[in-house]
């Protein structure tokens, strides 16, 4: 969805300020001081130093918020959607005239809730330029995003700050631990373990997944972690699998011997583990994972599991030159 200036638009904006409360999902946070702005075709708020209305000049920096049923958020959580962000220049989803760096994708902490957190810059054809910081966060029944973002980078340090202490103020009714909802959600319910000898010592490797595996193999020599998935045509897939136990990045990762497109690394900041989280329509594919190094010691942690950023800030591309992520 993209928004843009028009009458229909325009009359369904609502006015807010200081305390923002969405009770579909059961949200409220202190907006910071002096931010205002609108909540758009009531699902989509909006806010600025300077005001925003869909219909208005370009602010500096903004904060967008909207929630979604958890269900709708499924599809593009396992779909290549989740690692994306609108492209502001033509409105659409892909990236032909901007050149986006995904500086961090993580697991973070809002409170005592796990969430996901996405850092991205962008620069656009034209010299337009942005920087995002996107969180999404689950409760029993809302997906919710909140997101910050600044059309230069001196305009993202300037109002970072006030974007900080204004999440810190964010309250939830029933939130759920990212991780635990991801798993639950996109159905990677079964657990492939195997255990090779990586330099000379037994790792024990555990797959979170909805396929079933087969033909698992460690090579040291090659750095490289390969396997086969199968399940039911028409089907999704889906697998969540540690890398730094055996291999440190950077990671590439291939399927049927081409580069593969719906896959992430999320970095957990709570424990140091780093998950490579994968989805595929279901049929018989080769994946093939190419590390850095062989990892010396294999670091005990607990399994994580994936998640990511519904591509639900399409509501970015509005603001110009401010430009997905799900």
């Amino acid at each position: 969805m993209v928004l843009g200036p028009s009458t229909s638009v325009a009359n369904a904006q609502e006015a807010i300020s200081g305390k923002y409360v969405d009770s579909s999902a059961g949200l409220k946070i202190d907006l910071p001081d002096g931010w205002s702005g609108t909540k758009l075709l009531g699902q989509i708020a909006i806010v600025s130093p300077t005001g925003f209305s869909s219909s208005g000049a370009s602010p500096e920096a903004i904060i967008a918020i909207m929630s979604i049923p958890r269900l709708d958020a499924r599809d593009k959580i396992i779909s290549s959607e989740f690692a994306q962000l609108p492209e502001e220049s033509s409105g659409g989803t892909g990236n032909n005239s901007s050149d986006c760096q995904s500086d961090s994708i993580s697991y973070d902490k809002i409170g005592q809730t796990t969430v996901l957190q996405s850092v991205q810059e962008c620069k656009y054809d034209g010299g337009h330029y942005s920087k995002t910081r996107a969180y999404g966060i689950l409760t029993l029944t809302k997906f919710v995003v909140i997101v910050y973002s600044a059309n230069s980078a001196s305009a993202y340090e300037k109002y970072v700050n006030a974007f900080e202490q204004s999440l810190m103020s964010v309250h939830i009714d029933e939130p759920v631990d990212f991780k635990a909802g991801l798993l639950f959600m996109t159905g990677a319910d079964q657990v492939y373990q195997n255990t090779p000898t990586v330099l000379g010592k037994p790792v024990t490797i555990k797959i979170q997944t909805s396929s079933k595996i087969s033909n698992f193999q460690v090579s040291e020599e090659q750095k490289r972690i390969s396997f086969t998935v199968e399940g039911d045509s028409g089907t999704r897939g889906v697998l969540m699998m540690q890398l730094q136990q055996v291999m440190e990045g950077p990671y590439q990762v291939t399927m049927d011997g081409s580069p593969a497109k719906d896959f992430m690394v999320i970095e957990d900041k709570m424990t140091g583990e780093k998950v490579l989280n994968m989805a595929y329509h279901h049929s018989t594919h080769d994946i093939v994972i190419t590390g850095g190094t062989v990892v010396p010691e294999f670091p005990v942690h607990l399994i994580a599991i994936m998640g990511a950023i519904v591509g639900a800030i399409v509501v970015l591309s509005r603001v110009k030159p401010i430009p997905k992520g799900f």
